[in-house]
């Protein structure tokens, strides 16, 4: 999760550099998170497509509104209790949210996706890197 997090602000630093508007948003929520109504119809969106990552956007037509894409996938956490170590899977979702004028495309998911999997990418090498340690110890 915090590696997923922090991919995410980085890549709302770029998005805020590249559109030049310090509104862009991208937020990392667990399933447990009080959601926005808009937020909730993408969400639901999302329960009729199919794989791990599954991203839906609206471009809004409404005046003062923002678009808003939402990305749904799973992230693998540890919890140590004692000395015994329990894996578990949750759902978190990746909230964009920027203004009117600048409209999701495929171009978008695209990226998120590679982005999401890029931060999977990044959490295998660094339990491989871990694992390598503690074998030399």
């Amino acid at each position: 999760m915090a590696i997923l997090t922090e991919v995410m602000r980085s890549y709302q630093t770029q998005l805020r550099a590249a559109y030049d508007d310090h509104e862009i948003e991208v937020k990392v929520y667990t399933e447990s998170h009080d959601f926005t109504k808009g937020q909730n119809l993408l969400i639901a969106d999302l329960q009729h497509l199919e794989g791990t990552q599954k991203i839906a956007y609206k471009n809004r037509i409404k005046r003062k509104s923002t678009n808003l894409m939402i990305a749904e996938t799973k992230v693998e956490e540890v919890v140590e209790d004692d000395e015994l170590i329990i894996p578990f899977e949750q759902t978190v979702y990746i909230v964009v949210s920027r203004n009117i004028e600048d409209l999701f495309d495929d171009l978008d998911t695209n990226t998120l996706k590679g982005l999401i999997h890029y931060a999977e990418v990044v959490k295998n090498e660094i339990e491989m890197l871990d694992i390598v340690e503690y074998d030399y110890e």
